[in-house]
């Protein structure tokens, strides 16, 4: 009897997460997701090199991010030009907004704020 375990090529791989990224549920799902994150503020929390990047890849797909904000940060950042809010300025003035966490490191920290002020 053959012990050998049959591993699928790269091409394999790649051809099945293809058709399921082109299947009409993620499709449905991403614009599902683009309408609510078009309908309110949009802020992004930690203005890193993450939020950064996290930044251009919303704006590249056609979503107006507000601003960020951040614990450690204050002004405009630089890169992208966009205001960088205080977490009492995000308490008191963006309530409605969706936040999308943009930190590696303080992950944890950050849900433990924003679920704390809830």
């Amino acid at each position: 009897m053959d012990d050998a375990v049959y591993m699928r090529s790269f091409k394999e791989e790649f051809a099945d997460i293809k058709q399921f990224c082109e299947s009409s549920e993620v499709k449905r799902e991403v614009e599902h997701t683009y309408r609510l994150l078009s309908q309110r503020p949009l802020v992004l929390y930690g203005a890193g090199a993450v939020g950064v990047s996290v930044a251009g890849v919303l704006r590249h797909y056609g979503l107006d991010v507000t601003c960020f904000c951040d614990k450690n940060k204050s002004g405009i950042q630089r890169e992208t030009q966009l205001p960088i809010i205080s977490p009492l300025t995000l308490i008191n003035d963006y309530t409605n907004a969706n936040v999308v966490i943009c930190s590696v490191n303080f992950t944890v920290a950050i849900i433990s704020f924003i679920c704390g002020i809830m």
